[in-house]
Parts: structure tokens; sequence; C-alpha cells
């Protein structure tokens, strides 16, 4: 075949299949220069050095009709990005000046075509001439290939002479490390080359990416939540493709640790005993035991003898949903200790890696003291005047007893009871005595802030005091072993008698009757006294607060609450609406 390159009588010879069998796409070209050379310089004759110099080359890139016929040369091959660098290139000065060998290859050579009277292209050409031709060189990069352009001296018929692709590099190995202690997994890459911009991190069986590993990081993930399964990893190099497969990881679960077994132990249980009705009475409060992470199964039974409760006889006692109960000891029961043996057990439940299993034998006493039935009133200390209190105010009649009805002290003392009773002051107060009434003071409690009680395990503490024993000395002391807190006592003073507010505090000597002669009992002679309009009742509410464990407890003059909030929260004022 006979084509013209760069002149009338340019040669191009078919290739024939090789005899080993492979096919040479690449044409023979044996003559160059003429009247197609792509520079109209060259034309119409022959002249194998028409750009012979790094000046003339430059000439012709500054040319503006060659300029076009380059740039339709590079839109025609799809690489018109790289014009403007190609002909910037050749007019730089700094081409290349070489010798294009025989057998040299050209993946395109551009020529002047008479017909379209512009550039064409010519593609897979392999020169054969006799000879070597003068040509300059350069070199261009983009992203990962490397363009290699010649300019042919005889013509100026721009050329392709090779495209090399940089290769793909290889997968750096990923090291997985899983922290079972902190539940957590980290990918870090030792060595990741120099040409990886990312890796990719997945977990077989979602699409998901788990991590971006990242030179800025030092291809290293960070701590991850563990979650073991098979991981696979892609990797892109700075030209962003994708390496050849990356092996992946299988990651095992950690091994689950084997809970730490905890065993019961006996639980705190108040126990109360009150004479009722010629028999003692025993109150049960287990509902320290309720506030665990795990609240165990407690059974209590009498020891030494059958209780009545609910109207039966009954060895074993049943606690109600807030782990408490009320017993009737039996009669003729005399005063001293009575035993209550209990049975704390879990049952084998699992809970933030902790075993609730086992049982514990407990034993629990309540000391009965000896009783008088009727105490009478000279046996109740004096409660006055009444100290002046942290805040006060006046009970409605309206909340205590009907005005129709006739009604006693009596009465009264066991609307408040009832109250007192219903807002969780089980068998929590004395009686003590005032001018032609009595005062009913419940036992010190710890509360909250806003008036409400403190949680049941911490409201009644052991170290304080009960009020029939209460003294100033006895109280300092219950306090100075408590938590530090909001502290009250609640009196209830019903007379028809006015006091004066002395403006004093509590004193050792107001309280030191107290602690010897308060009683759980009104005394007839005051409780059968007729209950008239002319008597009103007040609540007198005594603050205490300790800022530190070891420091002291300190009265509070003036409550930040009204007596009212402290009867609100305390649930006092609920429970006296709530039976009338």
């Amino acid at each position: 075949m006979v084509i013209a390159l760069c002149g009338a009588a340019g040669t191009v010879q078919a290739q024939t299949q090789t005899p080993g069998g492979s096919t040479d796409a690449y044409r023979t070209a044996t003559r160059l220069g003429g009247s197609r050379s792509l520079y109209a310089a060259c034309r119409p004759t022959r002249n194998q050095n028409c750009i012979r110099t790094q000046a003339s080359l430059q000439r012709a890139m500054k040319n503006a009709r060659f300029q076009k016929e380059v740039a339709n040369a590079m839109d025609a091959a799809g690489l018109t990005g790289l014009t403007q660098r190609v002909i910037d290139a050749f007019a730089s000065g700094e081409a290349k000046e070489i010798s294009f060998e025989q057998g040299r290859t050209m993946e395109w050579m551009a020529y002047y075509n008479p017909k379209t009277r512009g550039a064409d292209l010519i593609r897979m050409i392999k020169w054969g001439g006799r000879q070597p031709f003068g040509a300059y060189e350069v070199t261009i990069e983009e992203g990962p290939k490397t363009y290699t352009f010649v300019m042919p001296k005889p013509c100026g018929n721009l050329a392709l002479a090779s495209v090399v692709e940089a290769p793909v590099p290889e997968c750096p190995t990923v090291n997985v490390q899983r922290d079972c202690d902190g539940k957590t997994l980290s990918f870090r890459v030792a060595s990741p080359g120099q040409n990886i911009s990312r890796i990719e991190v997945r977990r077989e069986g979602s699409d998901q990416v788990v991590s971006v590993l990242r030179s800025e990081n030092s291809f290293a993930s960070g701590n991850l939540p563990m979650a073991g399964g098979r991981y696979t990893f892609k990797a892109f190099d700075q030209y962003g493709r994708e390496t050849k497969m990356c092996q992946a990881v299988a990651v095992e679960e950690c091994p689950v640790p084997k809970p730490v077994v905890v065993e019961p132990t006996c639980p705190p249980i108040t126990m109360t005993a009150t004479r009722v009705k010629g028999r003692y009475q025993v109150a049960i409060d287990a509902s320290a035991a309720r506030t665990a992470e795990v609240a165990p199964t407690l059974v209590l039974e009498s020891v030494d003898a059958q209780v009545e409760q609910n109207g039966q006889m009954t060895q074993t006692i049943a606690l109600d949903s807030n782990g408490q109960a009320t017993v009737l000891l039996p009669k003729g029961t005399r005063p001293g200790t009575f035993r209550f043996r209990g049975k704390v057990s879990y049952d084998g439940r699992e809970l933030n890696n902790k075993l609730y299993q086992g049982s514990r034998d407990c034993e629990y006493t309540v000391a009965i003291a000896e009783y008088r039935d009727s105490p009478s009133e000279s046996e109740l200390a004096e409660f006055w005047p009444p100290p002046r209190a942290s805040a006060e105010c006046t009970i409605p009649p309206k909340l205590l007893l009907s005005p129709a009805v006739p009604a006693t002290l009596a009465d009264v003392a066991n609307v408040l009871v009832k109250a007192l009773g219903a807002a969780g002051y089980r068998n929590k107060w004395s009686y003590l005595r005032v001018p032609n009434g009595f005062a009913l003071i419940a036992n010190i409690e710890q509360f909250r802030p806003d008036g409400t009680p403190a949680p049941s395990q911490t409201r009644w503490t052991r170290d304080l005091p009960s009020m029939r024993e209460l003294s100033l000395i006895a109280f300092i002391k219950a306090l100075v072993k408590s938590p530090p807190g909001h502290y009250r006592a609640i009196v209830f003073v019903v007379t028809d008698r006015p006091w004066p507010r002395s403006g004093r505090e509590p004193s050792e000597r107001e309280f030191d009757d107290v602690s010897q002669k308060g009683h759980s009992e009104l005394p007839p002679s005051i409780g059968d006294t007729r209950y008239t309009p002319s008597f009103f009742t007040t609540a007198l509410v005594y603050e205490f607060r300790k800022t530190s464990r070891r420091g002291r407890a300190v009265f509070i003059e003036t409550s930040t609450l009204r007596a009212e909030e402290h009867l609100i929260g305390s649930g006092i004022e609920g429970a006296l609406s709530g039976i009338r």
C-alpha cells in the first residue's frame, strides 16, 4: 500500500503475519517530507531539515496556522486537554533532539490532508526507512500516563511515539489489632508504599465503609467498636486507581468473659414493735433490699411462735410489693427479744456480666420494751412553750374533723397518726404534753431540698434517734455520724392555748425531758378532752443541715420552704386530704 505521510510519495506497507504466529498491527513507513507536511513551510517539496534548529521549531510553534493544525490533530486523537502543554513544550526551546531509528513505532502521526485541507491522522506506524530521521521529542505527564511526542524535522508532522502508564501498585498488608478489654478494633498499615493514597475497610455483608485509612492519619484507623467478621480492603493510588485485590482478614469475636458470681448478703431490715389493743405489733421494713441492682428474694418467718398477719395465723410472713409487712405477736408475749429468720436468695439471673446466684440464712431480732397500757399525763415530757421553729403553719380544721360531729382530742390524734402512717412515718412518732392538749412529734428524717423525703434507704438513717429518745446531745451525736444533707422533725401541736414565739433556737434543756418521757400512746386524760372550735392545730418544722460528713449539724432558723411545702413534700398534706 502506498500512502503519503509527509510528502507525495511516502510509503506505508501492510505488515504480514510473522512466522511465529503473532500479528504485528503496525504498518511500515519508508519516506517522509513533501506536500503532506503538517507545517506549511515544509511544503511542497521534501526538505529533510525543514525544521532543522530549535529556533526554527520555536518559530513553527508560534505560527498561528500551525498551532491550529496541531490542535486539530490533538482533537482527533482525543487529547484536547494536552494541546497547549504540547505546544508550550515544543516552543520552550528545551525539546530533545533525537534520531528516530528504524523499527521504532508511533501510535499515530498527524499529516496534512489535501482533500480536507486540514490535519488528519494515520495510526499504528513503524519507521522502516533506510536511514533514521531527525526529530524533536518532548514528554508530558498526565496522571499515571507519560506521553512521548515527536516532531520530525523533514515535515513537522506531530506524532505520538508512545504512551506509558505507571503500573498499579500492589495492595499493602493491613494489620488488625483487637482489644477485648476495651472492646475495640483498629487497623494499621505498616508499609503502605509511596503511591497509596487511601485504603477503604469494609465488613463483609455490608456495603458500608467501616473506616478509611489515609496518609494524613498514618494509615491508622483509631479505635473502632469491636465487631467480629470478615473484613475486606480496597486500596487506591494517588491517581484514584484501585490496586490489585487486597487480602481479607477474619476477625473473631472476643471471648465472653465469665460472669462474676454475686452471692446475696443479709439486707438491712428495720423492725419496730408497738402496743396495739393489748398486743404487740411489729412493723417490718425490708424496702432497702429492693434498691439493689438485682433485688433478691426474701422470705421471712417467725422463730419463736406463729404470728398473725391479715387476720390469719402463720409462720411465714408475706412482704408487700414495697418489702414491708405488719404482724401481730402472739397474745401473752412478754417484753424481751423476738426473733425472725430470713432466707435471702438470687434466682441465677445474669446482668452486666454478673451472675446473681446462691442463698443465705439471716436472723433478725426486735426488742420489745416493757409497756404500760395507759400512761398518765404526768409521764409525758412537756413541750411548752415550743422552741422557735424553722417554719410553721396552721392546719385547717376541715382537714382534721367535721365540725358537725362531736369529737375529742383522741380523734384528732387518730387522724394525724393515720396521716403519718400513710405518708410513710410508720410507727415513727411520739406524744408530748402541752397545756390542755398534746404535741405529736414525727421522727427525724432526711429530705431533699424540694421537700420530698430522701430515698427509703437514707430517709430513716439508723444513726438518727427516735423522737421519744430525743435530746439535743443525742441528736447532734447522731447527725455527726450521718451523711451530709437536709434533716427535719415535724411537730403537730394541738391546743387552745396560744404561746409566745420566743425567737430562741431549740436548746438542750428544752429537749432534755423529751429523751425520757416521750410516749407512743396518748393518755386518756388528754385524749378524752372535747375538741371544740377554740382548739387549733399548728405544724412546726425544725430543720437542720449538714454540709459534710464530719461537720456539725446546724439549725436552720428560717427554712427556704414554707411549712405548707414541707407538709406537701412529705406526703402528710395529701394523706390528710385523703382521710377526710
